[in-house]
């Protein structure tokens, strides 16, 4: 090997050391950042405490009712506030369930999504998609619709439709709030998760389920839109 060999790999050995180094530090340096937003203490008494009980019951064609969770569960969920309701569309008898959560400590919802609790539950994630759902007055949002199964011989099915609103943003996932909490990391209001879901089976409903979450994703989706616009604006919780 000659010298210009030799001194070719040392500087090439260098520089993707330095280039390695770099994106240790930039990722950990981000990481750190967002850990700070996320984890920051807000007051002990949340203004979000309460309020997704205003969603109403009655929503069109839809009548609701509360379910509810086993305080174990609502514990160690460790939110500001959840409903955890079942819709029946009348006069087809239709049924969806409607969980929402929120918070103003986001890290606190990030691990109550459907990929990590339906897969906890015994369902098998098979595809996910996502989707954008236009209102009658042209304002728009997207969302993911995930398709679960039990596997094996059963045919039973879930689909699950799902958004998050953040800090009055409406986004289909958690690569989106990072998104925000990376260009704001300094301040965050409050985060919402929303999750539509319809079991099915091949012989009841089947492929129908995706568009009877769509559907009542639309209706409801006004019920949180003029929630979020009437009530009072979260306090912020702020880094010095």
């Amino acid at each position: 090997m000659n010298n210009d060999d030799r001194h070719f790999r040392q500087r090439s050995f260098w520089l993707a050391t330095g280039i390695g180094l770099f994106v240790l530090l930039f990722f950990g340096f981000e990481y750190r950042m967002m850990s700070r937003s996320l984890s920051y203490p807000v007051s002990e008494k949340s203004s979000l405490s309460g309020i997704l009980s205003f969603i109403p019951l009655d929503i069109g064609n839809w009548q609701g009712r509360d379910i509810p969770l086993d305080k174990a569960v609502v514990q160690a969920m460790a939110v500001d506030d959840y409903i955890n309701r079942s819709y029946t569309h009348y006069p087809e008898s239709q049924k969806v369930e409607l969980f929402i959560t929120c918070g103003e400590r986001v890290r606190d919802l990030m691990p109550h999504r459907p990929e990590v609790c339906y897969p906890g539950n015994g369902w098998l994630l098979r595809s996910s998609e996502k989707k954008l759902l236009r209102m009658d007055d042209g304002w728009s949002f997207e969302c993911r619709i995930l398709h679960f199964d039990r596997g094996g011989l059963s045919d039973t099915r879930m689909t699950v439709l799902n958004y998050y609103v953040v800090d009055g943003r409406y986004v289909p996932d958690l690569s989106a709030i990072r998104s925000t909490m990376w260009r704001n990391y300094k301040s965050m209001g409050y985060m919402l998760q929303v999750q539509v879901a319809c079991e099915s089976s091949q012989s009841h409903l089947g492929e129908n389920a995706t568009d009877l979450a769509v559907s009542f994703a639309l209706e409801s989706v006004q019920a949180i839109r003029a929630l979020l616009s009437t009530a009072q604006k979260p306090a912020v919780a702020s880094m010095p």
